[in-house]
């Protein structure tokens, strides 16, 4: 054929202006070969040209334009493996990417708003994705039976002579229509339990949780995982979507608790109201809820006079009353700052020290 008219003629006309770090003129000859590939796995470029004129016309449209994003984060602005798995799908970099264009642009457009509350950075976006080990392991085996076919005619590796992971067991089963995802998760589930690995098990949960978004079970133990990890704000939201999702005695008392643990009181006085009018015999939390109700109102005080010792060490010493050491250090030292000397400060701080070493 005409090699003008040559995909294979211009990928090596790119590879060659590439590898010679002429970067512009690679690009280029790349896109060529694509328009010019005989196999269309590709969308042609006249198609983002034809959405960008949509979009420039009807000025309700929000244009992503993902395409941008994946080039910014590319070498030399060439779309690749650093992205990309195959030829058209995203890798889990490539997904971040993804997600963090739509919202970033669903922000601009004030289609969504944060309204203060805090914001994942897509850094922490990366490090948060709830991807397990399997659901990984599963897609590269996957890619690896696809490119093993036509058109891509890859090998495959050869297979490593060890036992296999229970990760790459699960996957491998998944691949091959043996096990559902959901028992797959769940036998995930149990066996990071069961290795005492409370991050892994969470981590299993939040992506079942993806799935099955209306589980307020699920919520529950992701929320208690997140208590054992020491993750409170993450505990929270948690456990208010599983009692959003489902009342419950023992949800608002994982609730109350954690809220007064992170000195929240005013948030936690609606989950210990509902836990005094729904507790199980043997329960009185009329003691606890006055205590709490007086601790608000101290609080709202110290707001407005945040130098006043007495109030700092009366917030101290009502924590330590239930055994709250974290909340009770947190006022103890508020008041030292302003009174270094401070007898009931520094008796307090004897009583935490003491109760942190029970």
């Amino acid at each position: 054929g005409n090699p003008a008219r040559s995909a294979q003629a211009h990928y090596q006309l790119a590879k060659t202006n590439y590898e010679s770090g002429r970067f512009k003129e690679a690009k280029q000859a790349y896109v060529q070969a694509k328009e010019l590939d005989l196999l269309r796995f590709r969308a042609p470029e006249a198609m983002n040209q034809t959405i960008q004129a949509l979009a420039t016309r009807y000025p309700n449209v929000t244009l992503v334009d993902t395409k941008a994003y994946f080039a910014q984060h590319s070498p030399h602005g060439i779309l690749g493996q650093e992205t990309l798995l195959e030829h058209v799908h995203p890798n889990l970099f490539g997904y971040a990417l993804l997600s963090d264009a739509f919202y970033e642009s669903l922000k601009k457009r004030r289609i969504i708003t944060t309204d203060g509350r805090p914001e994942l950075s897509f850094a922490q976006l990366r490090q948060q994705m709830p991807i397990t080990d399997v659901d990984s392991l599963q897609g590269a085996y996957e890619m690896m039976i696809l490119r093993e076919g036509w058109p891509f005619n890859e090998p495959m590796p050869p297979e490593e002579k060890r036992p296999k992971t229970i990760e790459e067991q699960l996957a491998g089963g998944l691949v091959v229509k043996q096990i559902s995802w959901h028992d797959a998760m769940n036998q995930l589930a149990a066996h990071y339990a069961n290795a005492n690995n409370p991050a892994k098990t969470l981590r299993v949960t939040e992506a079942l949780l993806l799935e099955y978004p209306h589980d307020a079970g699920l919520y529950t133990q992701a929320g208690k995982l997140a208590v054992t990890l020491d993750r409170s704000d993450q505990a929270i939201t948690y456990l208010r979507k599983a009692f959003q999702l489902e009342n419950s005695f023992e949800r608002a008392q994982q609730l109350f608790i954690t809220l007064l643990k992170q000195d929240r009181p005013d948030e936690a006085l609606p989950y210990l109201q509902y836990a005094s009018s729904h507790y199980p015999s043997g329960f009185n939390l009329n003691e606890l809820q006055s205590f709490v109700e007086q601790l608000v109102r101290i609080k709202q005080r110290y707001s407005k006079d945040t130098t006043n010792v007495d109030l700092s060490n009366q917030l101290a010493a009502g924590y330590l009353k239930f055994a709250n050491a974290r909340a009770a250090a947190k006022y103890v030292q508020k008041t030292l700052r302003q009174d270094r000397q401070n007898p009931i400060a520094l008796k307090l701080n004897q009583q935490i020290q003491s109760l942190k070493n029970q």
